[in-house]
């Protein structure tokens, strides 16, 4: 079964906040530890100045909240940023080797073997192959709902078979 269909700016932006509610407690702890590391060796690094405890940790955890933040908002602006080569046409076809996915500017096969996860939500397909990496179906792609259904129930057949 095939798919073909032109991948927009706004289906970039739908996969990354969908990616972001789902992985959102693991960014907290990794925020968290950051801040946590920052503050530590502020601190450290003020102690070592011989300056007052208090004041040297309280230096230390605005001087974290800072760079924390910075951090954070350059991660999200970098996530956010969309390539013009990741748009386009595109096309996604599911067999039973794979999901196969050809973009603008190159092509690629992933076993079912490799896809991590399947998901959707009220728009969207998502066939993960790592974390942060999936194959991105918009729903709108499929000309009746039909087709749609045939297109999910083949690719969870194929998918729960390599796991077995």
């Amino acid at each position: 079964m095939e798919v073909i269909f032109t991948f927009l700016r706004e289906d970039y932006v739908h996969f990354v906040e969908f990616w972001a509610r789902r992985n959102r407690r693991r960014h907290l702890r990794r925020t968290v530890r950051v801040f946590c590391l920052l503050v530590a060796g502020y601190v450290a690094l003020f102690l070592l100045a011989h300056m007052p405890t208090a004041f040297a940790v309280g230096l230390g955890a605005f001087l974290a909240a800072i760079c924390t933040a910075f951090l954070h908002w350059t991660r999200r602006r970098r996530i956010n940023r969309v390539q013009e080569r990741s748009l386009g046409e595109r096309t996604t076809r599911i067999g039973p080797e794979g999901v196969f996915g050809r973009f603008s500017n190159f092509e690629i096969l992933n076993y079912w073997k490799g896809i991590t996860e399947i998901a959707e939500d009220e728009n969207y397909l998502f066939y993960f192959t790592s974390a942060s990496n999936a194959h991105v179906v918009p729903k709108r792609a499929f000309a009746t709902l039909d087709s749609l259904e045939q297109f999910r129930e083949a690719a969870n057949s194929y998918w729960k078979s390599s796991r077995s």
